[in-house]
């Protein structure tokens, strides 16, 4: 059974507006005369008079403010009503914001509505970074074999024959009782990685780094170079 809220009853029928405006002129007027009868008593006649007139005046100035009130707010009043007045503009300030917009009818989000985060969703703290390292090769000038790592160098620039596509591999070999570093275009050996940079280029390759680029300069009246590069991607 519904419950009906006592605040929410019709209020008392509402005066005129002129009535308002005569009421408060009316009391306004017998509070001057009243409060000047009492300050006119007090030495002509008795004080206790003085007192009753003054204390009379009061209240119809008091009157006088009550009913110069609901004639200012009567367009409100009569929309309204007398009893709802203060609680209708306690409403109008929950309801309304700063910039007037009415949040009354905004839905209640509950503990319910809040998507779950796992840890899949958090992104990483660092992003990633590509880390790369160049490496000359030497031994350029040598042969393999017969064949002259020159003219390869000269044709993997120019993507002839037999190099119009290149695979580059590090090979490790034994070059008398030690390490050695060789690199390789099509399984042709152009050059080796220096003695000075081995341990480093090993360390490097067993911790996941590849060949990622290569470049091959010279020509004309200078030998034919090559470096590479080795790179993998890793957390910054």
């Amino acid at each position: 059974m519904a419950i009906k809220d006592k605040s929410q009853r019709q209020p008392k029928k509402i005066a005129s507006k002129i009535s308002y405006k005569i009421s408060y002129i009316i009391s306004l007027v017998i509070a001057i005369i009243l409060l000047a009868f009492g300050l006119l008593s007090i030495p002509a006649v008795s004080i206790k008079f003085g007192i009753i007139f003054i204390l009379s005046g009061l209240l119809f100035l008091f009157m006088f403010k009550s009913y110069r009130k609901l004639y200012k707010n009567y367009d409100y009043h009569k929309e309204n009503g007398l009893n709802n007045y203060e609680k209708a503009k306690a409403s109008e300030s929950n309801n309304v914001i700063e910039n007037n917009i009415d949040i009354s009818n905004i839905p209640e989000i509950t503990v319910d509505d809040i998507p779950e985060i796992t840890v899949d969703d958090i992104p990483e703290s660092h992003p990633l970074e590509k880390k790369a390292y160049e490496f000359k090769v030497v031994g350029v000038t040598f042969k393999t074999g017969r064949k002259s790592r020159q003219t390869a160098l000269r044709r993997i620039h120019f993507n002839d024959e037999p190099y119009e596509t290149v695979d580059i591999q590090i090979k490790e070999y034994d070059y008398e009782g030690e390490l050695a570093l060789g690199v390789y275009a099509n399984d042709f050996q152009v050059g080796n990685i220096a003695k000075t940079d081995i341990n480093r280029v090993s360390s490097l390759l067993s911790d996941d780094y590849t060949i990622y680029d290569y470049k091959i300069y010279g020509g004309g009246d200078k030998s034919w170079g090559m470096s590479i590069t080795l790179s993998k991607i890793v957390n910054s």
